[in-house]
C-alpha cells in the first residue's frame, strides 16, 4: 500500500485502498441424460478492503436462479427451479514486494432446486415421459492462495499463481412426479419398466433417485497459473487444474444439480455436466488505450468419460481512476458419459468502484518524510 505524506501537518497519513463490485450472469443449457439443467440467472457483491500496508479482506455474496425448463414429454406439473444463495470470505497478506497469499472460506445453506428430464417407459410398447427431479443440496469449502509477481514497470514481467481448495456438498436427490402426456405414472412402474428392460441412461440413475440418500462427497482441486506481459499492451497466459473425489460419481445421479450455483470450478465459466479430472487453458489479451480485451480457451476431460470444450471472450473498461466496467461472454460443447454434446453459453457484465481512505498516525518524535512510494 502507498505511503503518503501530509504536508499540512506533521504526522504521516496512510492511505488504504477499497472497492466494490456487482455483476450479474445468465447462462442457458441444452439438456441431456446427464445433466437436466436448462440454465441460471445470478448476481454476485464483492468487496475488497484493505487493512493496513500488508492486509486485505474480501467478502462477497452471491444469488442465483436455476430455470427449471419445461417438460419435453407431455408432463404437466411445473417444476419451480431452485434459489441459491453462496457465501465467501477470504483474508489476504502481502510478503514483500512480490508475494501474495490468501486463506478463504465458502458456504452454500441448504437449498432445494427442481428440473426435469426424460425417460421412455417400455411395457408393451414405448412411451415417452417427464421426470420432475428435486435436489437439496448444501456445501462448505475453503482455498489457499499464492501468487508471486516479478514487478516492474518495463519489459516482460511474470506472475504466477498456486490455487488449491477443498469442498464438502451433501445432496438428497429424488424423482417428486413421474408424468406421461396421458397423466402422471406411478414410480414405481417406471422402475419396473427400467428393471425390465434398462432404456438408458436414466434408467442408470433411476435407482438412486426413487430410494434416495444422502450423498456426501469431498472434493479437491489444485491450479496452477503463469501470465507473461510481454510488453506494455500484450499479455499471455498459460494454467492447469487438476480434480480429485473421495467418491464416485454415480453415487451422485445428477452431478450438475448438486454443483450449480455454489462456486463453479469450470475453467469456461460454467458448471460441468460431470465431475472434471483434468482442464487446461492457454488465453491472449491486449491494451487498447482504457479498454483491455482478450480470450482464453480451455480444454479438458470428465472423470466419467466425455470431455469439454469452451472458449471466453472478455473486455475491461477503466473508465476512471475510480469506475470499472467489464463484460464477458463464453460458450462450451461437452460431450457428455453417453456421447451426447451439449452446447451452452454464459453472458456476465459487472462494475466496480474503488476508494481510498485516509487514517492519521500516532504523532511521533521523528515525523516519517519518507517519499511517496
Amino acid at each position: 500500500m502507498r505511503r503518503l505524506l501530509c504536508a499540512a501537518v506533521l504526522f504521516p497519513v496512510a492511505a488504504a485502498a477499497h472497492e466494490i463490485e456487482l455483476s450479474g450472469a445468465s447462462s442457458l443449457n441444452e439438456k441431456s441424460s446427464a445433466s437436466p439443467r436448462a440454465g441460471s440467472l445470478g448476481t454476485r457483491l464483492e468487496g475488497s478492503i484493505d487493512l493496513g500496508d500488508i492486509w486485505t479482506l474480501d467478502i462477497g455474496a452471491a444469488y442465483t436462479h436455476e430455470f427449471a425448463g419445461k417438460p419435453t414429454q407431455g408432463g404437466a406439473f411445473k417444476p419451480k427451479g431452485g434459489d441459491i444463495f453462496t457465501l465467501s470470505s477470504s483474508i489476504g497478506r502481502l510478503f514483500g514486494d512480490h508475494l501474495y497469499a490468501d486463506l478463504g472460506i465458502t458456504f452454500s445453506p441448504p437449498s432445494t432446486t427442481e428440473s426435469t428430464t426424460g425417460i421412455t417407459l417400455s411395457d408393451g410398447a414405448d412411451t415417452p415421459a417427464d421426470i420432475l427431479l428435486a435436489a437439496r443440496t448444501n456445501t462448505v469449502g475453503g482455498t489457499a492462495m499464492a501468487s508471486w509477481d516479478s514487478g516492474g514497470n518495463g519489459g516482460w514481467r511474470w506472475r504466477f499463481l498456486l490455487l488449491g481448495s477443498v469442498d464438502r456438498s451433501s445432496t438428497e436427490q429424488s424423482v417428486s412426479k413421474l408424468s406421461t402426456a396421458s397423466g402422471e405414472v406411478n414410480v414405481a412402474k417406471a422402475a419396473s419398466s427400467c428393471a425390465k428392460n434398462n432404456t438408458g441412461a436414466v434408467c442408470d440413475r433411476l435407482g438412486a433417485l426413487i430410494d434416495p440418500a444422502v450423498a456426501s462427497m469431498v472434493h479437491g482441486a489444485v491450479m496452477g497459473g503463469l501470465t507473461v506481459r510481454i510488453s506494455a499492451v500484450h499479455e499471455a497466459s498459460i494454467g492447469g487444474t487438476w480434480h480429485g473425489y473421495s467418491r464416485s460419481a454415480t453415487e451422485t445421479a445428477y452431478f450438475s444439480l448438486a454443483q450449480a450455483g455454489r462456486g463453479a470450478f469450470s475453467l469456461s465459466g460454467g458448471v460441468p455436466v460431470s465431475p472434471l479430472a483434468w482442464e487446461a487453458s492457454t488465453g491472449y489479451a491486449r491494451q487498447f488505450g482504457s479498454i483491455k480485451a482478450g480470450f482464453t480457451a480451455n480444454a479438458g476431460a470428465y472423470t466419467t468419460g466425455g470431455s469439454t470444450l469452451g472458449l471466453s471472450l472478455r473486455a475491461n473498461w477503466k473508465i476512471s481512476e475510480t469506475w470499472r466496467l467489464w463484460m464477458r461472454g463464453s460458450s462450451a460443447r461437452d460431450v457428455d458419459a453417453d456421447g451426447a454434446a451439449i452446447i451452452s453459453g454464459t453472458g456476465a457484465v459487472g462494475f466496480a468502484y474503488a476508494w481510498e481512505t485516509e487514517s492519521a498516525e500516532p504523532d511521533d518524535d521523528s515525523p516519517d518524510t519518507d517519499e511517496p512510494k
